[in-house]
């Protein structure tokens, strides 16, 4: 009898039959763990291998723990129970909720389940991002180890949007992102007041961005509150004859901002965009006129925060800033970062990073000439004033070489940028400010739906690594750069970036010490590549062509399960504990396994 084993959300998992004597079962195994004081070898015999049609199957377990905001942690246990190869997810556990942030990569152990004839209903999620894994069996033995990731959050955020004379702007899309997890979105109109409601917001850093029809643009970012915050529309402005390419690197005749000397460079000068101790956001702007002869225009920036070396990176301080240009054609491309979305690798020892380049196309003939373009920079403090950040120009330019141009002919190319050149290391920013902006592969190619979002995944859950898992993981992340780095080329096509991208996945994997990590490194490892089939199967692919790898994985694997299992024998009060981590080892053993001998396709 086939049965559909996973359902998330909600998590409903198995089973019709036995639900009264599992669960039973299971009240009786758990009060028999918290009362046992002696006999804990006789105890496991008895609950592990029971003379009764109910055996519990350590195989199949939820594990989830959560990373709250708040840097709190939980962890969750489900045993099942076998009956006539029909399953029923039954708890088994009722020991106490943590309120201290924990590192342990299985988390610690939660209360509250409830538990219906077909699915678990885990409790209410304080606000902030919780990651769920589930490890289980498939009905034909196939290991299932799956991670999803949701924000939650209560918070209702008005939004008010305003045209530039202050009235209300009624029907535009506003969206808004969580710019530390990145993919996390939100987005409607305005009402008829200009307002729009966001709900369900978690207390992190939100950044807002809405266009209309006219090339008008609004951007905001904000720690999320249930006050109304304004989003004032950016008009799209005439041609200037202050601001000129060719002159002054294009710095002279901005509106706001401050234009400084560069110390110690003789006739250089940059434009600086600073927060100065004001909560909103702080703009420039300038609107040159473009050359006939153009084909891409692009702006030189960097970014720098005090709240780096003032040590609140990670925090809800989350300064960012804004880059955008528009053409009088309709064109528009835009950028907007936050300084923990960055990475703290991306900056040096006075918070500021290296210099980045946002380009903008022209269209070609037959299409409508550009005559001008408008170029928008801004930053903003989050959360409060006190440390300040600053948006930094370099310059502004036009470009009439082609995609092949070399760097001296094509200076605004991202790719000619020194972070670019050289990514940094314990930073994820490449992917989008290099690879995506050279690319332009969209939010489905591999620098923004898998290098990217895999980068920020480990730079997230980092701190659930052993140390030697740490420097695995900023070795790979940067090894994965740097060929993905020399995979692009002047003619480089989004599918060809692809294949040689995670091509380079098993190398860099192994030549970064995967094979030598403790088996709950791998676990931490593999349930965040495992979400996406292409990152699986490069896994797959490492495993299969080191087979002494594969059987380092196995044996240390076992030894893992072995230890766990002793420590349960000899700690009743953690026994829990430890048998739910000797499940979870033995899924990932059987994971390694299906990779190693993957099979037909059922």
């Amino acid at each position: 009898m086939k049965m559909k084993r996973l359902a998330l959300f909600g998590l409903q998992l198995v089973g019709q039959k036995g639900g009264d004597k599992a669960y039973s079962f299971c009240q009786t195994f758990t009060t028999a763990v918290a009362t046992a004081t002696t006999g804990l070898p006789n105890f496991v015999s008895q609950y592990l291998h029971p003379h009764w049609n109910c055996q519990l199957d350590i195989h199949v377990i939820i594990i989830s723990y959560l990373r709250l905001v708040f840097g709190f942690f939980f962890f969750f246990v489900v045993y099942h129970c076998l009956f006539q190869s029909l399953y029923l997810v039954v708890p088994c556990v009722d020991l106490h909720t943590s309120t201290q942030a924990n590192n342990d990569p299985f988390g610690t152990v939660v209360t509250g389940t409830t538990v219906g004839d077909k699915s678990i209903t885990l409790p209410g999620f304080a606000p902030g991002m919780v990651t769920l894994t589930v490890a289980a069996y498939d009905n034909f033995g196939k290991a299932i180890l799956q991670t999803f990731s949701l924000l939650f959050g209560s918070i209702t955020m008005p939004v008010l949007v305003v045209d530039e004379l202050g009235a209300p702007v009624i029907g535009i899309t506003v969206t808004a992102s969580a710019t530390v997890f990145p993919g996390i979105e939100q987005s409607g109109t305005t009402d008829s007041t200009g307002v729009l409601k966001l709900t369900n917001l978690a207390p992190t850093t939100i950044g807002l961005f809405t266009q209309n029809a006219d090339n008008k643009i609004g951007i905001n970012g904000v720690a999320a509150t249930s006050g109304t915050v304004t989003v004032k529309l950016i008009p799209f402005l005439a041609a200037s004859n202050t601001t000129d390419f060719n002159t002054s690197d294009g710095l002279s005749g901005w509106t706001g901002g401050t234009v400084k000397d560069v110390a110690v460079v003789k006739r250089d000068t940059i434009l600086a965009v600073a927060t100065n101790g004001r909560p909103d956001l702080q703009t420039a702007h300038a609107e040159p006129k473009v050359y006939p002869f153009s084909k891409s225009v692009y702006i030189k920036y960097k970014f720098q925060t005090a709240e780096v070396p003032g040590g609140y990176f990670g925090t809800q301080y989350n300064d960012y800033f804004l880059v955008s240009i528009r053409s009088n054609t309709g064109g528009s491309t835009a950028i907007s970062r936050s300084m923990n979305e960055l990475g703290l690798g991306a900056f040096d020892s006075s918070g500021a990073t290296d210099w980045f380049t946002l380009t903008l196309d022209l269209p070609l003939a037959p299409a409508p000439k550009t005559d001008w373009v408008e170029f928008n920079v801004g930053v903003s403090n989050v959360a409060d004033s006190l440390l300040d950040s600053q948006i930094i120009v370099d310059k502004i330019g036009d470009l009439t070489c082609d995609q092949c141009g070399s760097c001296e002919t094509c200076p605004g190319d991202p790719m000619c940028q020194p972070t670019c050149k050289t990514p940094p290391e314990k930073s994820c920013a490449f992917y989008s400010d290099c690879a995506e902006a050279a690319l332009r592969c969209g939010p489905t190619g591999y620098p923004l739906a898998y290098g990217r979002k895999n980068c920020l995944a480990f730079q997230g859950d980092l701190l659930k690594f052993t140390a030697a898992g740490q420097t695995f993981i900023w070795a790979t992340m940067h090894c994965l750069q740097v060929k993905l780095r020399d995979a692009i080329v002047c003619d480089s096509k989004c599918p060809a970036v692809f294949d040689a991208a995670f091509a380079s996945h098993p190398a860099c994997y192994v030549d970064s010490g995967f094979c030598d990590l403790p088996p709950e490194d791998w676990w931490q490892l593999i349930k965040t590549v495992n979400t996406d089939l292409v990152s699986r199967k490069s896994l797959e692919q490492m495993i299969q062509t080191s087979q002494a790898c594969a059987g380092k994985m196995l044996d240390k694997i076992d030894a893992a399960v072995q230890g766990y299992l002793d420590k349960a024998l000899t700690d009743v009060a953690n026994a829990v504990l430890y048998l739910a981590k000797a499940a979870a080892m033995k899924v990932l053993k059987k994971l390694v396994d299906d990779l190693l001998h993957p099979g037909p396709v059922i």
